[in-house]
């Protein structure tokens, strides 16, 4: 993880498989481009995304994007964010207190495409799990097992 900017962030996955992902996330929460080695997508917004900020409980904030590609953009896609609380999540020996933001995917007539929550540090700046939900009741947690700052300077 690399700050890009003033408001951007770099990151550089690994996965076990050796696959190598880098995503850039506006203020670590909203990701902008994903390049890897299979696929090459960029979501370009349409709304103002700095008014998503600041993060507060219970804030509802929402963003227009257009999911894109370099040989097509597809139709718009509304994303409502809504802080459902605090938590707290341990990634190797340090714990983190988290912001529970749900994601709420809509397609252009207002149809929910797809559902998750974040798990967002403000003291980092970035978010360091996704809780999916799953039939009854159950959910899936994906998070980080270690987090490493990349360095200064260009990606």
């Amino acid at each position: 993880m690399r700050p890009a900017s003033d408001h951007f962030i770099h990151v550089t996955n690994h996965y076990p498989s050796g696959k190598k992902q880098d995503v850039i996330y506006y203020k670590g929460l909203l990701p902008i481009s994903r390049f890897d080695d299979t696929t090459q997508s960029i979501s370009i917004p349409v709304s103002d995304v700095r008014t998503v900020f600041p993060l507060t409980l219970k804030a509802r904030r929402a963003v227009t994007y257009a999911p894109a590609t370099p040989s097509k953009v597809g139709a718009l896609v509304s994303l409502e964010l809504t802080v459902m609380g605090m938590e707290e999540i341990g990634i190797g020996s340090c714990s983190y207190e988290v912001l529970a933001v749900h994601h709420r995917y809509m397609n252009a007539e207002g149809k929910t495409t797809s559902e998750h929550t974040d798990l967002y540090s403000p003291a980092l700046g970035f978010v360091l799990a996704k809780r999916y939900p799953e039939r009854g009741g159950r959910h899936t947690l994906v998070q980080y097992q270690s987090i490493k700052p990349l360095g200064r300077g260009p990606f």
